[in-house]
């Protein structure tokens, strides 16, 4: 272990004329921008709440784009039928998607199933400049 590490101490280059910063390594340049991580997270996005926890923590993307990752995999988003199986009073409010209006707004459905969605993740990624 100590071998492995003073052989990448060793190897590193230092430049002494730059300034030293903080750079994402999911980058060329090392820049972390929304653009990336959103691109990184469909990359491993299974759409399936049976997700092997490791996968969910160890990508490298900021504390809350893991954690709502997580919350999604475990299906804690707070959708109109996430807060009825909790006994949220929603009696005002129709428990179906607010887009499609045929299935229950469940976080599944919301990101994944229903048929607005590809044509809003075409818009978001037209925007964010996504190929």
């Amino acid at each position: 272990m100590c071998k492995d590490l003073d052989e990448k101490v060793s190897g590193t280059v230092l430049i002494l004329n730059v300034e030293d910063k903080l750079c994402w390594s999911y980058d060329k340049v090392g820049e972390s921008m929304v653009k990336k991580r959103t691109e990184l997270f469909l990359m491993y996005d299974e759409a399936d709440a049976n997700l092997d926890c490791c996968k969910v923590w160890n990508i490298k993307v900021p504390p809350r784009v893991r954690s709502f990752r997580w919350m999604l995999a475990i299906d804690r988003i707070p959708s109109m039928e996430f807060l009825s199986k909790r006994g949220m009073n929603i009696q005002n409010f129709s428990i179906f998607c607010p887009w499609c209006r045929r299935e229950p707004e469940s976080a599944y459905h919301i990101f994944f199933k229903c048929r607005f969605i590809d044509g809003f993740w075409a818009k978001i990624f037209d925007w964010w400049d996504v190929g």
